[in-house]
């Protein structure tokens, strides 16, 4: 795309060149207006390239998100008795009548 814009601008300046007549200021204002073309269709493509880009991330970006919704969650676990699944390490179990009975907080 780049490309057919070059050889655009590049025709412009050459048949202004061609058409022009000898006097300098005629040339000089037709110079500045190819430079002009240019210079919009440069701006031009930027635009549409930046455009194509934020497009494709926002059509990306939604499906993404559909598909997020659509998702089944997964099931629950039973998380009702954790402590019951819980044991303490053979180091740090006591035989102590004294310490079960006192109600487990040292005291």
């Amino acid at each position: 795309m780049f490309h057919c814009l070059l050889a655009a601008n590049i025709g412009l300046a050459f048949i202004l060149q061609q058409n022009a007549p000898n006097d300098a200021a005629l040339t000089e204002s037709a110079e500045i207006d190819a430079r002009a073309l240019a210079i919009f269709l440069l701006y031009l493509l930027i635009f549409v390239l930046v455009f194509l880009l934020a497009t494709y991330a926002i059509i990306r970006a939604s499906r993404r998100f559909r598909e997020s919704l659509a998702k089944q969650k997964p099931e629950h676990t039973d998380a009702s008795d954790v402590w019951a699944m819980h044991k303490v390490p053979k180091e740090l179990e006591t035989d102590d009548e004294d310490t079960a009975s006192a109600g487990g907080n040292g005291a």
